[in-house]
This record gives C-alpha cells, structure tokens and sequence, in this order.
C-alpha cells in the first residue's frame, strides 16, 4: 500500500508540471499574436522547464554548436550541454556558441508538429551530428586513461500540438521514416497528443508513442535515462582548437 501511495504522489506532482508548462505555452500561442515573438516565448518555456528539473550535470541554451575544424551547426533552438567541462565560446542576448564535444542532445521547438518541422528537425539534427568532434586522453588518479568513445547526439522535438488527425499516428510515422539516419530523431513529445521515443537499434519509423496524459511526464524520464546512458561526454582534444584559431602557425622561440 505504501508503494502504491508513493507512485500516486510521483505521478500527481509529475502531472502538474504537465498542467503547468501547458498552461504556459498555451498561453504564448492565444495571447501573443507576432508569430516569431509567440515562437520565442514557446523555445523559452520548454528551456527553463528543462533547465530546472534537470540534473545539475546539464546545463540547457539556445545557439549554435561549433567544431574544432571551424565548422557550425544551424541555429539550434534547445542544447542540452555539459554543465561542468563545457566553455561557452561565446554567450551575447541569450545565444551560445558550444563546442562539438560538450552536447548531449539538441532539440527543435515549435507551435504544433507538421510533416514539415519534423524535416526541418532533422535537418537542423543532422548540422551537429556532422560536425567533427574530438576526443583526449585523461589523466586519472596519475594514471592516462585512453580517449573515449564518441557517443551519439540525441535529437527531437518539443511541441504543444500535431496536426495530424491521428495525432503521432501514421502520419508522423510516415514523416519521420522520410529522415536519413543523420537527420533521426530520438525522442520528443507534442504536450496535448503525445511522446515519443526511437529505441536505440530500432527502426526510427516505428517509435514507441506514449498517451497524452502523460506526455511531458514520460518524455521527460525517458530523457534522463537517455542522457544517463550516454554518460559522460568526451575529454575535449584542446589543442586541435588552439590550431583553429590561430591566424598563422605558432613559432618556438
């Protein structure tokens, strides 16, 4: 009975920060008439809920991620960073250049789900996941440890609605089995119809879809077991960023 009582009071206070972040964006789309400021307000809900009930390990921003090689992504609306190795090259009106190594996962807010934001999410997916990233050696208890493996960047997106009749039935299936595999996305959740999730190694047109009653709640754990998984991001190879950003060759005097 107790058991039971604890996951009744888990799912209440779950719930209502589902009740309160649609509320919100809700909100955003009826009383701000500017489609780009109404866009604003929606990416910056969907950040700070992010922002606040993540673990501290993460830090979350809008901007631009950017590679050793001197590469760069598109305009990112949701990074999901390192909070505790990661500089921010660059963080003015609320934008933030992030290196490469230092991103978990990145996401694409919108208004509602259409067959076309989902292209354009992957897309926008597919301009991090190309960019070049490092990996070092570390020193652990005075003993190098060998570079890691570089682990994936999720993708996906945040919604408040879809646009379909069957919600994220055929037709989202339909748009998202159009995505090469660079362009996949992992998981997202449209707040009055549903979440979804791709399970690493399955097909990405057969998500798992989870109901609209719990939406955010879901799509928010199965985040963080996500981001778990990925565990901790690589060492960053620093000097292959000193070397891109000098303007001539160093010489040893």
């Amino acid at each position: 009975m107790k058991e039971q009582t604890e996951i009744t009071v888990l799912h209440r206070l779950l719930l209502g920060h589902q009740s309160t972040l649609r509320a919100e964006l809700e909100r955003a789309r009826e009383g701000i008439p500017h489609a780009t400021l109404k866009g604003n307000a929606s990416e910056e809900e969907w950040r700070r809920m992010l922002d606040r009930h993540l673990p501290r390990r993460y830090r979350v921003c809008t901007g631009q991620v950017v590679d050793s090689r001197g590469a760069c992504s598109d305009q990112i609306d949701v990074i999901v960073h390192d909070a505790h190795y990661c500089p921010l090259f660059l963080e003015a009106g609320g934008s933030c250049f992030v290196p490469a190594e230092s991103v978990y996962a990145v996401f694409e807010v919108k208004q509602a789900l259409t067959a076309d934001y989902v292209s354009a999410a992957g897309r926008k997916a597919a301009s991090v996941r190309r960019l070049h990233r490092t990996s070092a050696p570390i020193l652990e208890r005075g003993v190098e440890q060998a570079a890691r493996d570089i682990p994936p960047v999720l993708a996906g997106v945040m919604t408040l609605a879809a646009t379909w009749a069957d919600g994220l039935g055929e037709g989202f299936r339909a748009a998202v089995r159009k995505l090469n595999p660079k362009e996949r996305l992992d998981i997202g959740c449209a707040l009055t119809v549903g979440a979804f999730e791709v399970m690493p190694g399955d097909d990405p047109g057969h998500p798992v879809v989870y109901p609209a009653d719990a939406a955010l709640v879901t799509f928010f754990l199965r985040l963080v077991h996500r981001l778990q998984l990925l565990g901790t991001v690589p060492a960053i190879e620093w000097g292959a960023y000193v070397e891109a950003t000098l303007p001539s060759p160093a010489v040893r005097s």
